[in-house]
């Protein structure tokens, strides 16, 4: 029975030092591409609150501005320093948005291209160890 596990022992060492470093870079891999979803799916929910925020905002600008002429008859708001509190409020949170979408974009694109860069040289390398086709005669 002793032999049949040093049988199994040798086996699995021999399998793990053939294909044990292909196996620990999967892992990594695979590690960081959930690094890289988790980051996406955090900027996602942040732009969501972004965008629930300005239209939040806008609402409050038509409130502000619905009251203002109903009930003061006032129509000019050039001069109204409540409305341009609103407006640059508007305008950072438009930034904000913009910001996110953009460090959005960016996640994973750095890392996408020097993993297809590996995926070719190890396609090539396997290419280079395949042996040579024969052609037949008919």
């Amino acid at each position: 029975m002793s032999d049949v596990i040093d049988g199994m022992k040798k086996n699995l060492n021999v399998w793990w030092k053939e294909k044990g470093p292909k196996v620990e870079d999967m892992l990594k891999h695979t590690a960081k591409k959930t690094e890289e979803l988790t980051h996406k799916a955090k900027l996602k929910y942040e732009i969501f609150q972004a965008e629930r925020d300005l239209e939040k905002k806008f609402s409050e600008i038509g409130e502000y501005v619905h009251n203002k002429i109903r009930n003061e008859d006032i129509a000019n708001f050039e001069n109204d320093s409540d409305i341009s509190g609103h407006i640059e409020a508007v305008k950072d949170i438009e930034e904000k948005i913009q910001n996110l979408r953009a460090e959005y974009l960016k996640v994973g694109k750095a890392e996408d291209l020097s993993h297809e860069e590996s995926t070719e040289d190890d396609n090539d390398k396997e290419e280079d160890k395949a042996e040579p086709e024969v052609e037949e005669n008919n």
